[in-house]
């Protein structure tokens, strides 16, 4: 009999811990080094790690995808910088996060989409930003800090940084393929950068935590700089099946924020965090009136290897919900995948599939989504009151099983699809009514 998903599931916990912390490595490199984030939902080195576990061919193919995509995306890399104002001053807040162009209005404040707050109506807190576009804000407020990457069509810039601190000591020779990677490069940058606005009057930093490696660098050098900072990671969205990212390790904060007691028995009891490090609250970012509609969708995600499991399991669920009218539902594509023809070429697909079946005497879906590959939205969705589905590529990384998480019942229709229900309200996820909520986790 093959081990049910479940099992293999806590197989791979189990083995987390030796692929987080080798005795080899320094804590430093185990916060900053790229093989060390353990993302479950992209094709990373870290990844690649993971799949070693599951599938040796898989692993290889990873390896061999992000070493190359690495090495691609440092030679079109320039110099790392850090924008500011020249008014900028040292606060006693500061905020960590990403941020695009389209977050700044036309005077320079920086709208937090995971707070729910702007810079402008908290002018006693410092936005250090990860910025990702390759154009700036003509205006940058007074208190923001932005690093930015200069883009190059061919640039040999941090090949040549990273031998030279090789050949200084500064790295070692046996990390040279994982310091080709902007993870590295990034977290290598922002570990020296943010002393600059850590001071005497700092007493608090927090950042929208994924334990990528710039995050837990940040965290890493704060401590050395000055111990009783506190320091928060906010899960701002619901984490993956098996969350192997936020899985304690070197550089990680002293509290995390989370959203719901699920998350915190997920954490504390296979994830290394005790309950006196997680904090929950309810969501800054997810309002309980939301608008966004999450009914009658079928959700692509960002990534996916194969369109064949995918057209196989929606078949599965068309014959699952045969009294269903599936012909009138929406097909959503991933925001940053529109111009994808891996993705347009699913959705025909799934459309040819939906197309070829007579529904004519079914009812119209009501209260009904699909999720596809990973993603916490899934939970969302559940939370809301949806029915919900599942196809995932992946069910032992990409899943909620009823074991590792709480409040949801799992059910396995097919290979790939699977079909949740919520056990209890407001466990999953709290979501957020109080427009001042920011100031619990900012302040």
């Amino acid at each position: 009999m093959k081990p049910s998903i479940s099992l293999k599931k806590k197989f791979l916990i189990k083995n987390i811990k030796s692929l987080i912390a080798p005795s080899n490595f320094s804590e430093i490199d185990c916060s900053r080094l790229a093989s060390f984030y353990l993302c479950p939902f992209a094709p990373t080195k870290g990844n690649a790690k993971l799949l070693y576990y599951l599938d040796k061919l898989e692993y290889l193919r990873v390896l061999f995808f992000s070493t190359l995509v690495d090495f691609l995306k440092t030679l079109r890399s320039g110099e790392i910088k850090t924008i500011k104002s020249e008014y900028v001053k040292k606060h006693s807040s500061i905020v960590v996060n990403w941020a695009t162009k389209n977050d700044f209005d036309e005077k320079g404040n920086f709208y937090d989409k995971h707070f729910n707050i702007s810079s402008k109506q908290c002018p006693d807190i410092l936005w250090y930003l990860i910025y990702s576009d390759s154009v700036l804000p003509n205006i940058i407020g007074e208190n923001l800090a932005i690093v930015f990457t200069k883009k190059k069509t061919f640039s040999l810039f941090h090949f040549k940084q990273i031998i030279i601190d090789i050949f200084k000591g500064k790295k070692k020779l046996k990390n040279l393929i994982n310091e080709i990677s902007d993870f590295s490069i990034l977290s290598s940058y922002v570990y020296k950068d943010i002393e600059n606005y850590v001071s005497e009057k700092t007493k608090k930093l927090i950042m929208p935590y994924e334990g990528q490696p710039f995050q837990n660098s940040i965290f890493h050098k704060i401590r050395s700089l000055k111990k009783d900072i506190e320091s928060y990671g906010y899960i701002h969205s619901f984490p993956i099946g098996l969350p192997s990212n936020l899985f304690k390790r070197s550089g990680h904060p002293k509290k995390l924020i989370i959203n719901g007691v699920s998350q915190e028995y997920c954490l504390s009891e296979y994830f290394g965090w005790s309950k006196k490090e997680l904090s929950v609250l309810p969501s800054s970012r997810l309002k309980k009136n939301i608008k966004n509609n999450m009914k009658n969708k079928i959700f692509l995600p960002i990534n996916f290897r194969s369109r064949t499991i995918i057209a196989k399991s929606l078949k599965d669920l068309i014959q699952y919900k045969k009294e269903f009218n599936f012909s009138k539902i929406e097909l959503r594509n991933h925001p940053s995948c529109s111009k994808s023809n891996k993705h347009l070429n699913l959705m025909k697909d799934i459309k040819k599939i939906i197309n070829t079946h007579d529904h004519s005497d079914r009812k119209d879906v009501i209260n009904f989504s699909v999720f596809i590959g990973a993603t916490g939205s899934v939970i969302e969705a559940l939370e809301r009151g949806i029915e919900v589905f599942h196809i995932s590529e992946n069910p032992v990384v990409e899943t909620y099983d009823n074991e590792v998480w709480k409040y949801l019942r799992c059910t396995q229709i097919s290979r790939n699809l699977f079909k949740y229900e919520k056990l209890d309200d407001n466990k999953l996820i709290m979501f957020s009514e109080d427009e001042t909520i920011y100031k619990k986790y900012v302040y």
